[in-house]
C-alpha cells in the first residue's frame, strides 16, 4: 500500500505530504498508522488524543494526522485542510452492520468543497479476520465508481498483522 499511496499522494514536487486518516470508531485507523510507522502490529486503545506521525514512502515523507472519530474533531479538521494532499479512509471490512454508517461518513468528506480535488485511498481493513465483506461488495456499497468520477480514488486490502498475505508491512 505504501507505493500505491505514494503514487496517489506524492505526484506533486513536494517531498513532504500531509494526509488525514479517517474512518468510524474502531475501524483500525491507529493500528494501520502505527503499522506503517513501526513496521509491526501494535495494540491500541481508542484515540483520545490526536496522533501525528511521519513515515517514509519512497522518496517522500508522509505525515499522517489521526484524530479519531469524535464529533468535535470534525470541526477541528477544517483547520488542517490547507496542509493536506489527500485522505485515507479506513473501513472495518468485518462489520457489515457499520458499512452504511461508514459510507455516510465517507460521503461527508467526498462532498466537502475544500477537499474536492484530494485523492482518497480507501483501506478495507482487518482482512485477516473471518467474515470479511468482499472487495467487490465494499466497492459497490461505498459507491467507489461514483467517487472515481470526481477524483482519484483507490481501494486497498489491509491488515496490520505482519505474517498475513496482504499485510501492510509488505506494502509500506
Amino acid at each position: 500500500m505504501g507505493n500505491q499511496l505514494s503514487d496517489a499522494f506524492c505526484r506533486r514536487k513536494s517531498r513532504q505530504v500531509h494526509v488525514l486518516i479517517l474512518g468510524l470508531y474502531a475501524a483500525g485507523k491507529t493500528s494501520l498508522l502505527y503499522q506503517c510507522v513501526l513496521g509491526r502490529h501494535v495494540h491500541t486503545l481508542p484515540s483520545l488524543i490526536d496522533n501525528i506521525e511521519t513515515c517514509k514512502l519512497n522518496r517522500s515523507e508522509l505525515t499522517v494526522l489521526d484524530v479519531g472519530n469524535r464529533m468535535k474533531s470534525r470541526v477541528f479538521l477544517r483547520h488542517h485542510y490547507s496542509h493536506l494532499k489527500g485522505l485515507v479512509f479506513v473501513v472495518d471490512s468485518t462489520k457489515r452492520e457499520r458499512v452504511g454508517a461508514a459510507k455516510e461518513y465517507l460521503e461527508e468528506f467526498v462532498n466537502e468543497e475544500e477537499l474536492k480535488d484530494f485523492p482518497i485511498a480507501i483501506a478495507l481493513h482487518k482482512r485477516d479476520l473471518d467474515n470479511c465483506i468482499t472487495k467487490e461488495e465494499m466497492e459497490e456499497i461505498l459507491e467507489v465508481n461514483t467517487i472515481q468520477k470526481q477524483r482519484p480514488c483507490r481501494v486497498f486490502l489491509t491488515t496490520t498483522f505482519p505474517n498475513e498475505e496482504e499485510s501492510i508491512s509488505k506494502t509500506c
